[in-house]
């Protein structure tokens, strides 16, 4: 483990000394999709804090590596954004900008999953909800609501267009990394936001924040059409184990980012050098206590989980090997993964595990797959957690950083987790209160 813990320091310093040099020169940076360093994601940002720190080894790889990437920045190119609902004008002060998919928004009372709030009709509220699934839907009748999302009728192989969009974005990563940008959805958030500042006097803006490109190119709009707006991000989950995408970029952050435990606010203060001063502590607003034999016989998927062959491998060894118990386990999916092929295979492969009969009963075990905050969750509820991953680097948790955890390794890519004493991780809220403490 010392390793990881040496690691897990050295990057942190690298990303401090990176940061320092670019604060002054770079207003643009948090924008860039090269600076969303997402230790928990195999997306664009990890690929190339890993070149930055050497990591990258693989040739072939490295050459898929550049045509994935290049294929993904070509779709987003191609994208077509609508909007659902209207925008009323002089009516709103308070604007909030949050997440869903298309199944929770066609359920007849819309419910907020980040704040963990009913979204009812306010007449000093607008509710922005960003829906990334391209699966259309029916969208109640809501004064206050408008939602965002991805048109699912676009077909990319026969757009010519696509082509040059590919060999432009190809040429960027090979030799403008810094460049990438998210244009598209930029631009239709930069227009929409504007259109909402132009007829309402919004004083106060929330969202979940997760420190990604176009949650800074949000806030650049807002202040730079008002800057007395006062912007609130909330770590809506927890900080994830090694949190390189939440160091502190200066330019076009938060007013004020709200935590929800000790641990990540010292974290955020020591760690990621956010000022003191932009930091306020509070207990949660989308996680409240539970009994953790809600956590018992379940098998928690992540959002990203890597490799799916290798995982359930994983899987197997430690429920037929290690803990040698009955396969009695619920699978649990990422909620945002529902449509993704990966993981229903994973599900399928996981779910046909032969249960073997002279094994020992199962004891409630917790397994959490891949990089997810559900860990810290299970813990502060009074549970021990098995972790499987593929990146103990950047998924297994530091005790130099989360000093209230104990990691014991227990094989190669499998550990273990306790915490020392509750309430230092999480601090639960109650259904609702996020309204109670803003007055929205």
């Amino acid at each position: 483990m010392s390793r990881i813990y040496y690691d897990q320091e050295k990057i942190l310093r690298r990303i401090r000394k990176l940061f320092f040099s670019k604060n002054k020169l770079d207003k643009e940076k948090s924008l860039s999709e090269f600076y969303y360093f997402a230790s928990w994601s195999d997306n664009y940002g990890k690929w190339c804090l890993k070149k930055i720190l050497g990591l990258n080894t693989n040739f072939l790889e490295e050459i898929y590596n550049y045509l994935r990437f290049a294929l993904e920045y070509s779709i987003k190119d191609s994208l077509h954004y609508i909007t659902k609902g209207k925008i009323l004008g002089d009516k709103y002060k308070n604007l909030i900008i949050t997440y869903s998919n298309s199944e929770n928004l066609e359920k007849k009372k819309l419910f907020d999953q980040y704040f963990s709030t009913e979204i009812n009709s306010s007449k000093k509220t607008l509710w922005i909800i960003i829906n990334f699934d391209k699966k259309n839907f029916n969208l109640r009748s809501m004064s206050n609501v408008i939602v965002i999302q991805k048109n699912e009728k676009i077909f990319f192989l026969f757009n010519p267009r696509f082509y040059f969009l590919f060999f432009k974005n190809l040429v960027l990563i090979t030799f403008f990394k810094k460049k990438i940008f998210d244009y598209l959805f930029f631009n239709y958030m930069n227009l929409t936001i504007k259109k909402i500042l132009n007829k309402n006097k919004i004083s106060n803006v929330y969202m979940p924040f997760e420190s990604k490109p176009h949650q800074h190119a949000i806030i650049k709009t807002l202040k730079e059409n008002n800057k007395n707006i006062k912007v609130f991000g909330f770590i809506h989950s927890t900080l994830s184990p090694l949190p390189t995408d939440y160091y502190f970029k200066k330019y076009y952050e938060p007013d004020k980012l709200v935590a929800n435990g000790e641990s990540q606010k010292n974290i955020l203060e020591h760690h990621l050098a956010w000022p003191k001063k932009k930091l306020i502590l509070k207990n949660s607003f989308r996680f409240q206590k539970k009994n953790k034999k809600k956590f018992s016989n379940k098998i928690f998927l992540s959002y990203s989980i890597g490799d799916p062959k290798k995982a359930f491998l994983k899987i197997r060894h430690l429920i037929n090997n290690i803990l040698k118990i009955k396969f009695s386990f619920k699978v649990i999916n990422h909620p945002f993964m529902k449509y993704s092929s990966s993981h229903k295979k994973l599900i399928e492969n996981i779910n046909h595990l032969k249960k073997i009969s002279h094994l020992k009963k199962n004891n409630g075990e917790s397994i959490v797959v891949g990089v997810s905050t559900v860990i810290l969750e299970i813990l502060e509820n009074g549970k021990d957690v098995f972790h499987i991953c593929e990146d103990p680097i950047f998924h297994v948790p530091s005790n130099k950083i989360w000093k209230k955890i104990i990691v014991k390794k227990i094989d190669k890519g499998i550990y273990h987790y306790s915490l020392k004493y509750k309430g230092s991780l999480i601090k639960f809220g109650k259904k609702n209160s996020f309204k109670k403490s803003f007055d929205i």
